[in-house]
């Protein structure tokens, strides 16, 4: 998913979001009860509003922002 060259992203391909569920990474969800927010989250970071962005590292918020190109 991180792969720099969009075209070579889990997930890109036409098996899209299919591609990623049958991926061993991920084998364990229950995608159903994701779907239905039956599953806690491991860790739920304490957040003041849709602008606190304490929790994320100086080094990416210093980053200017990028778009992926579009193919």
């Amino acid at each position: 998913m991180l792969e720099r060259d969009p075209t070579k992203r889990l997930g890109s391909s036409e098996d899209d979001a299919k591609e990623i569920k049958r991926h061993p990474w991920f084998a364990k969800i229950n995608w159903d009860k994701l779907m239905a927010k039956k599953i806690e989250p491991p860790f739920k970071p304490a957040v003041t509003g849709a602008s606190d962005t304490r929790n994320i590292d100086k080094m990416f918020l210093n980053e200017p922002a990028k778009d992926t190109p579009q193919h």
